[in-house]
């Protein structure tokens, strides 16, 4: 049969200290969904949310979402939909004005087996913000998996990336990555990562369209590269349409779609200005744009 829900209401809403809120499926039902809405505020630090399909289920995860006009994510709260059975796992999606997340939390879906990781979606009206290491948005698949990773889509008027946080639809597993759809007014990488790696399989897609500017700075990382650990992946494309984009020469920030053995993905920009940042055959202690392949084919290109 399918699990019950979880479903949690007020007008601000605190979950501290270890707490947890969550569902599963370790059988062929549908594990139910889990949802925490407040009229002012969702602060989540240092506990657990979740719907998991266990190690023997068939079913599928279930929704996580979280609706409030300000959330907070922090201190390694996890805010998760995964499987490790024979079951899809389910979208975790955050509706706010704003989104902060903070020092190791993290929004995640994830796939350990043949089934699919699910997506993140964020409808954020105003400001997203994510900062510190292990901070960020991750839908990737595991070692040893074969299911696809999920995609991550977002869309506020500012995004800032910074201090260690990434948005990552990483696959170390045999599967192909997901993609990566962002739209904002303003983007800003600060020794922040947007990543769509992976080991053997097709890497995933970064699509980034940005009605103001698009800032990299500090050792900051737009990559799909593919064939990670020697693998034969193929890179994914990134495709940038900005205004303006900005770096420093010494920044240290690069742009990449390469491969090791596998195909070099495409790299595509529709811009007024590129500052601070050069197109070169291969990676440099500079701000550099590439995608080549080091054993396969190079299709390097930028219109």
């Amino acid at each position: 049969g399918k699990g019950g829900n979880v479903d949690l209401t007020g007008s601000s809403i605190a979950i501290t200290n270890n707490s947890i809120l969550s569902t599963s499926t370790d059988g062929e039902g549908i594990a139910g969904t889990v949802k925490v809405t407040a009229d002012e505020n969702i602060l989540v630090r240092d506990s657990i949310i979740s719907s998991t399909v266990e190690s023997k289920g068939k079913g599928t995860a279930g929704i996580v979402e979280l609706d409030a006009s300000q959330i907070n994510i922090s201190d390694n709260a996890d805010i998760s939909s995964s499987t490790q059975g024979d079951g899809k796992a389910n979208s975790v999606t955050i509706d706010a004005d704003t989104l902060e997340i903070t020092n190791g939390g993290k929004l995640r879906t994830a796939t350990a087996t043949s089934f699919d990781a699910g997506d993140i979606i964020l409808n954020v009206k105003d400001k997203v913000t994510l900062s510190g290491e292990d901070s960020g948005l991750f839908a990737n698949t595991e070692e040893n998996s074969t299911g696809a990773g999920g995609s991550i889509i977002i869309d506020p008027a500012v995004m800032t990336i910074e201090d260690g946080a990434e948005i990552a639809v990483d696959s170390k597993g045999s599967g192909e990555g997901g993609d990566i759809t962002l739209q904002a007014g303003l983007l800003t990488l600060d020794q922040g990562k947007i990543t769509a790696e992976t080991t053997s399989n097709q890497g995933g897609n970064i699509t980034l369209t940005i009605a103001d500017k698009l800032r990299l700075l500090n050792n900051s990382q737009i990559t799909a590269t593919a064939g990670i650990d020697e693998g034969r992946g193929n890179g994914g494309n990134i495709i940038i349409d900005a205004p303006f984009i900005i770096a420093f020469p010494q920044g240290n920030s690069d742009i990449t779609a390469n491969a090791f053995a596998g195909d070099g993905g495409n790299i595509t920009i529709n811009t007024q200005g590129i500052f601070g940042i050069e197109f070169r055959d291969q990676q440099t202690s500079f701000s550099d744009i590439t995608a080549s392949s080091r054993f396969g084919p190079d299709f390097s290109r930028l219109p």
